[in-house]
């Protein structure tokens, strides 16, 4: 659910008010009502994610809030959010850097939402709570891929960016075991690090991270227009994951080791 579920602004959110407060002593926060939105986002769940994040808001949203919510907006999700506690979001200092944590009725163990060739591909786990810690990057530029022999092509221009990176608990993707067999390297058993969330050519994406049991780096990309999972991956993509993989780490370092319980 939090995986995919922030951007940056395209705009102005809609009914996003005026910002939130939030005092750190005080422990005061308010959200608007009602709650942003971002139009380009399906899923309303999600629309209601990216709208906060958009408005650059923080605070903390309970079950309840989002399914009052909810209840007077079109569409239905397909995420679990009614095992959702709380989701918050918190400032650090220097302005470029947030906690964001989710909090569940219990660890999950539930079948992936979205399909792949037409098959829901398997199973997600997550712990009870899950912290990540993160990097508002704006706009970044990536190396693309370069087709043996060509020249060097323009490089993947993404827009407000934000990197999540999993600093407590667990999220697990558990492939059905003949799927993994028949698509190999394509598809597989992942242990998520870290998240990242864009715009590419005006799009709502996101972009998984993490590794398989062999220590060998897995990514998967998220179409938040399409409500679906992009497969197969676009080269891109790949070399997208590949960098903000090794940016996610960098910014690590030092720290305490990524999904430690």
């Amino acid at each position: 659910m939090l995986a995919a579920g922030f951007g940056g602004p395209t705009g102005d959110a809609e009914g996003a008010g005026a910002p939130a407060r939030y005092d750190r002593g005080a422990g005061t926060v308010e959200l608007p009502d009602p709650l942003p939105t971002d139009a380009q986002v399906k899923d309303p769940v999600f629309s209601v994610l990216v709208g906060l994040i958009r408005a650059d808001l923080y605070g903390a949203l309970t079950r309840e809030r989002l399914e009052k919510e909810l209840a007077g907006r079109n569409g239905r999700s397909r995420l679990p959010y009614r095992r959702m506690r709380e989701l918050s979001r918190a400032p650090e200092p220097g302005g470029r850097t947030a906690t964001v944590t989710l909090v569940l009725d219990s660890a999950l163990k539930l079948p992936i939402p979205y399909s792949i060739l037409w098959y829901h591909p398997g199973r997600f786990a997550t712990s009870e709570t899950c912290t990540f810690r993160e990097w508002m990057l704006g706009s970044v530029a990536v190396p693309a891929p370069r087709p043996k022999g060509a020249s060097p092509p323009p490089p993947v221009t993404l827009d407000d960016v934000h990197l999540f990176a999993l600093d407590h608990g667990r999220i697990e993707v558990d492939v059905d075991a003949w799927l993994d067999k028949l698509l190999g390297g394509a598809l597989d058993d992942t242990t998520v690090t870290g998240v990242l969330l864009f715009r590419r050519q005006g799009r709502w994406l996101a972009v998984a991270v993490g590794y398989n049991k062999d220590g060998k780096g897995r990514a998967g990309t998220f179409d938040f227009a399409q409500d679906e999972i992009v497969f197969p991956v676009p080269a891109e993509m790949k070399a997208v994951a590949r960098e903000m993989r090794s940016r996610l780490e960098s910014l690590i370092a030092g720290g305490r080791a990524v999904g430690s319980e």
